[in-house]
């Protein structure tokens, strides 16, 4: 089965094909497509979601499939004590594709290893978020020949437990050609397995890192993931883009956050034309559409 796990799984070709192909569905957007006719997708979702569990669904309506889904743990039988593994095994019979997000890690990776149909990682824990990552990739390519030029990106923010940023890390990995700047306090610094050792670090999010960046990836600093709000709070506040700071973007540049946001990008900077985070979130149906395709073909 063609599972979507890990980012991992998908090589430079797979992520060039899925970049052609999600242009491609959002050309079908208004009209859509039957490509999922006649197919269930289960939409389970066991960890708070907005954006992504909405677009998948949207993204299953929109090529003529019907969802089945479960939000939130408390509404499933894993409340009542039942394993990951015996939901999965359960679902999976009622559905030709398995959309998964949930708290574990490794969460993924067991939901695929007892699964009767495909299963997509629609985020793990701190771990993996790949339909994700395929989604920036798509919005960063819209403006910049990613797979011919390469792309130069600053990451912010939460870098140690941020799955969108873990993900498209090593995404550019894969696809070769990346200059990345690092933008974090230590106690957000990215693990040392998903940097290869040639980028820039910073501190402080600075005017000379936003004139260099084509791509300014903001990301929250996630409560839910400290283990006292002391941690967090000494942390939550570091890096932070301001409306005057942003004006030392080129106006080619872009900024994009995987939502939601907090207080990390300043909401007077929606109106500037680098700000492309709702254009991001946007993209999440017709990426979405190619991705279960994708587990489909």
């Amino acid at each position: 089965m063609k599972h979507i796990v890990s980012i991992s799984d998908l090589g430079r070709d797979d992520l060039k094909k899925l970049v052609e192909q999600s242009a491609k569905a959002k050309k079908m957007l208004p009209i859509g497509t039957n490509d999922l006719s006649g197919k269930v997708i289960a939409s389970v979702f066991l960890e708070p979601s907005t954006r992504t569990r909405l677009s998948f669904e949207a993204a299953v309506a929109r090529s003529g499939g019907q969802c089945i889904t479960v939000s939130g743990g408390q509404f499933s039988s894993i409340s009542k004590g039942e394993t990951l593994e015996d939901t999965i095994k359960v679902i999976s019979q009622y559905a030709d594709a398995v959309v998964l997000r949930q708290s574990e890690n490794d969460g993924a990776v067991r939901a695929a290893g007892v699964s009767a149909c495909p299963v997509i990682n629609a985020g793990a824990g701190s771990a993996e978020h790949p339909t994700q990552a395929v989604l920036d990739l798509f919005t960063i390519a819209e403006r910049f020949d990613v797979f011919s030029a390469g792309v130069k990106i600053a990451f912010v923010g939460d870098l140690k437990y941020g799955r969108t940023v873990l993900s498209l890390a090593q995404v550019l990995q894969t696809i070769g050609g990346a200059q990345v700047a690092l933008v974090a306090p230590d106690e957000l610094a990215m693990p040392k397995k998903y940097t290869t050792g040639a980028e820039q670090t910073h501190h402080q999010l600075t005017p000379e890192v936003l004139a260099w960046a084509d791509v300014v990836y903001m990301t929250r600093v996630q409560k839910e993931r400290f283990n006292s709000s002391e941690a967090y709070n000494a942390v939550k506040d570091s890096c932070i883009l301001t409306h005057e700071l942003a004006q030392n973007m080129r106006p080619d540049a872009m900024i994009l956050h995987p939502l939601p946001r907090v207080n990390e990008v300043e909401t007077n900077i929606d109106t500037m034309p680098q700000a492309h985070y709702f254009t991001q979130a946007a993209n999440g149906v017709p990426v979405r559409m190619a991705l279960i395709n994708w587990a489909l073909s």
